[in-house]
């Protein structure tokens, strides 16, 4: 297809030059379009219920391909949003699925399950209390009465907050939400 382009002798210098900057401008788009779809997403977040870690407008690198090799517990996630408004939320993984793993066919078993507990001193996950060293100082690692959950997570649910608990909207609101909806995480501020 291009072998003709590169073997074709253009008539002035202004023309080549052309054609050449036409067919880096085709290739870079393209190859841009192919990097956004698969590979990073450039998201520009909007509000606070990530501060410190995350601050309102800032731009973001998304990672799309890390989702392959894994989600971790304090992951930050982008995710489509399980609300009707819609859009792509930024939050904290704090419970995720059991890493139980059937013997013979190496399968997660989808019958087994982790729970989760959100109680006045923190959370805890199979009884076990988490570290949350992202809070600010001034962010109770802990949850009022009426916030106290206690839930079952399956082989597809992943407990996601927010950093700035009192200002987010967040699987307290909305429930776990599912693999399918990740996108990607966290990978860098851009601005």
């Amino acid at each position: 297809l291009f072998s003709h382009f590169f073997t074709y002798k253009f008539k002035t210098p202004i023309r080549k030059n052309l054609g050449i900057f036409v067919l880096f401008y085709i290739i870079f788009f393209a190859s841009f379009d192919i990097l956004n779809q698969y590979f990073f997403a450039v998201i520009e977040t909007n509000g606070s219920s990530m501060y410190p870690t995350v601050k309102n407008h800032e731009v973001i690198l998304v990672n799309k391909w890390a989702i392959r090799s894994g989600i971790n517990q304090d992951d930050i996630v982008y995710f489509n949003a399980p609300t009707k408004e819609g859009g792509v939320y930024v939050k904290r993984i704090v419970g995720m699925p059991p890493d139980f793993y059937d013997k013979k066919n190496s399968l997660q078993n989808k019958n087994s399950t982790n729970k989760l507990e959100l109680k006045s001193d923190g959370i805890y996950v199979n009884s076990r209390k988490i570290l949350q060293d992202y809070l600010r100082p001034s962010v109770e690692p802990g949850f009022p009465d009426y916030e106290q959950i206690s839930l079952n997570l399956n082989y597809d649910n992943y407990f996601v907050l927010g950093d700035n608990r009192r200002f987010s909207l967040d699987s307290r609101d909305f429930g776990p939400i599912k693999r399918q909806d990740i996108i990607g995480k966290y990978w860098m501020k851009i601005r």
